[in-house]
């Protein structure tokens, strides 16, 4: 006949319990989405553009383009899975003087590379313009995604290229005349 103590219940328990808790955690395990620009964090909700961390784009002569990179990582641990970010999208609404290089990003395992994912500023006229980048994607953390910062660029305008001089070739001063 099979017995079993009080004493090897309470261990069996114990057993059930923890290979439960185990299993529970990795089936609920999910990525995590980490952002950087010059290998600095973008932090998710960020609503002001620093160069530092490429959401700035500088000043941008019109008829010239700025492209920038950022890397999109997956922080979870292990190449499982259940730890993969999947469907990775990234809009970029407000100023149309931005544009994405690549917008099809598919998916991130834990222990794969990071995503390297441009985009373009080209400035149509002068002045500050602003966009907000939203990505979006498949089993991450909770409130991870959309993961949103805000981009900027200053559009410029060109300096003349233009060279007044005399007959003899020389460069007028400040205060000659000249006729045309």
């Amino acid at each position: 006949m099979f017995s079993i103590t009080p004493t090897k219940f309470k261990q069996i328990q114990l057993l059930v319990f923890a290979v439960f808790l185990l299993t529970s955690f990795s089936a609920f395990a999910q990525g995590t989405l980490s952002v950087s620009g010059n290998s600095n964090t973008i932090p998710n909700g960020s609503s002001t553009p620093l160069i530092s961390n490429n959401t700035d784009f500088g000043s941008v002569e019109l008829g010239s383009a700025n492209n920038n990179t950022f890397v999109l990582e997956n922080t979870a641990g292990g190449g499982s899975p259940s730890r993969r970010l999947n469907n990775i999208t990234i809009g970029i609404t407000g100023s149309s003087d931005f544009s994405q290089i690549s917008s099809n990003l598919g998916s991130l395992k834990g222990n794969q590379n990071p995503i390297n994912h441009v985009i373009s500023f080209s400035p149509s006229s002068p002045g500050i313009k602003t966009a907000t980048v939203t990505i979006n994607c498949t089993n991450v953390t909770t409130g991870n995604s959309p993961y949103v910062f805000t981009i900027q660029g200053e559009g410029t305008q060109p300096l003349p290229e233009i060279d007044i001089t005399d007959s003899s070739d020389n460069a007028l001063a400040i205060n000659d005349n000249f006729d045309f």
